[in-house]
């Protein structure tokens, strides 16, 4: 009985213990190891990145990755190379410097400066062509206007529009009275003593007075531009 209970417990102790032994165990002879605080595996479909990193490699090239949460068997060529490179002991390449502008021959920035100073000269000769074509009009659209002629003809347009101006205030004048005795004849005559009058009945029938009050201030504004012609002709 007691050595029954010794061989189921030997039995028991194997079967607990021989997993362990046998995960623990490489797949061949190791040849070296690397601890690294991290690795960053690029397969075909993803990346991945361990950490507490420790590397074993066999005889095979197969290696053992014992990470912070398992374990994982990748091949040597999966391996990013500056990781590689610690077990085969190859040092790190050059870093690469960055090439100088190659500048342009003499020959090349002398026909450059040359271009960009017959633009210059091209730009500013038509700068000033177009501002003494522009001072040109300027003058003789004011030695025009100054022109005795042309101020005799100014005088003469500003007297007439002077006169239709007045002729325009006159027949609104009449059209208000007219409207004001046909409304009433006390409203006639007093339209036609004293402008006050006139204003109030224009306020009271506007429906009737706004075609001559347009017409007043329209003849109002021809005669005081027919003035101010006339004055710039004796200018």
């Amino acid at each position: 009985m007691l050595s029954r209970i010794k061989w189921l417990w030997s039995a028991l102790l194997f079967a607990c213990l021989a997993p362990v032994a046998f995960a623990a165990a490489p797949a061949g002879d190791v040849l070296s190891e690397v601890k690294l605080p991290a690795v960053t595996i690029t397969g075909k479909t993803r990346t991945t990145t361990y950490s507490n990193v420790t590397l074993t490699v066999d005889a095979d090239n197969v290696v053992m990755l014992r990470h912070s949460k398992g374990l994982v068997t990748l091949r040597f060529e999966d391996l990013p190379g500056n990781v590689q490179r610690k077990f085969t002991g190859a040092p790190e390449p050059p870093p690469e410097r960055a090439e100088a502008p190659k500048e342009p021959p003499p020959q090349e920035m002398k026909a450059a400066g040359e271009g960009e100073s017959t633009n210059q000269v091209e730009t500013g000769a038509s700068t000033n062509t177009m501002s003494g074509s522009v001072s040109k009009g300027v003058g003789m659209a004011k030695d025009f206007f100054q022109s005795k002629r042309t101020k005799g003809l100014w005088g003469i347009v500003g007297l007439v529009a002077m006169g239709i101006g007045a002729v325009m205030i006159l027949i609104a004048h009449l059209w208000v009275l007219g409207l004001a005795f046909s409304e009433n004849i006390l409203w006639g005559l007093g339209s036609l003593c004293t402008g006050a009058v006139t204003l109030i009945f224009v306020l009271m029938h506007w429906d009737k007075t706004k075609r001559p009050v347009a017409l007043f201030f329209f003849g109002c504004v021809v005669a005081a531009s027919g003035a101010a012609l006339a004055q710039l002709a004796t200018k």
